[in-house]
């Protein structure tokens, strides 16, 4: 039963796409001059430096990649029809004495259980993932404390979407933005985005790191001993 439902998903996801093995039509966030924006250039160049794919080639029939605060959470469809998923949990190295963030990032990718990653295809699809256009803060100045600014990239065989969400955790109750944080919520629960980042930060290389704000290290009871006797002189 599962896999005969499974099969129908993945028919309802490729409805649309009549034009098989063209190139995808790119919808990517552009300046007034035409060119992309800084926060996609960016993005591209760092899904390169964890070993993220690049959906716009890719031959999957569907691909669903959600940003994440310090992870990232995908899911594809195969030309096999074959439904996988992964969860890549990041980090960068901060220099303590040197008090910046060095060039060295560490990354470690999971796979999803071939069941949840079919349970978040069918999320995307029962919530209109594909249909919700970006969702920019308007009206005032935006703080951390408003919310979090989610990425969600989406292909099927003819089409790539790149679209930004603003998800507000106070000000903004608009029906589009609770789907969008349901989403969130629900895709992070499935992919186990906690006991995945809990289990990443047991082998990250670095004594201290960030993921842009907080910066966490990790000391010895002996180097933790001398750094407060030095601080007490």
């Amino acid at each position: 039963m599962m896999k005969k439902t499974t099969t129908l998903l993945i028919l309802l996801f490729l409805a649309s796409s009549s034009l098989w093995g063209q190139k995808r039509q790119l919808h990517i966030p552009s300046n007034k001059d035409g060119n992309p924006k800084s926060s996609y250039s960016f993005n591209t160049e760092f899904s390169k430096r964890i070993a993220l794919s690049s959906i716009p080639k890719s031959d999957n029939l569907y691909h669903c990649r959600l940003w994440i605060y310090r992870q990232i959470i995908e899911v594809w469809v195969k030309p096999t029809k074959v439904v996988s998923g992964l969860i890549t949990s990041w980090t960068q190295e901060y220099d303590q004495i040197k008090e910046e963030r060095t060039e060295n990032y560490f990354y470690k990718s999971y796979e999803l259980d071939s069941n949840k990653s079919v349970q978040i295809l069918k999320l995307i699809d029962s919530l209109k993932i594909n249909g919700i256009p970006d969702i920019h803060f308007s009206g005032r100045f935006r703080s951390i404390a408003d919310g979090t600014d989610y990425i969600i990239e989406t292909a099927n065989e003819t089409e790539y979407n790149y679209r930004t969400y603003w998800t507000p955790a106070i000000t903004d109750t608009t029906q589009e933005s609770v789907i969008i944080s349901n989403f969130i919520e629900e895709a992070s629960r499935l992919a186990n985005a906690s006991e995945n980042w809990d289990k990443f930060t047991k082998v990250i290389p670095y004594k201290c790191y960030t993921n842009g704000g907080v910066i966490a290290c990790v000391y010895t009871e002996e180097e933790y001993r001398k750094m407060q006797n030095e601080n007490n002189h």
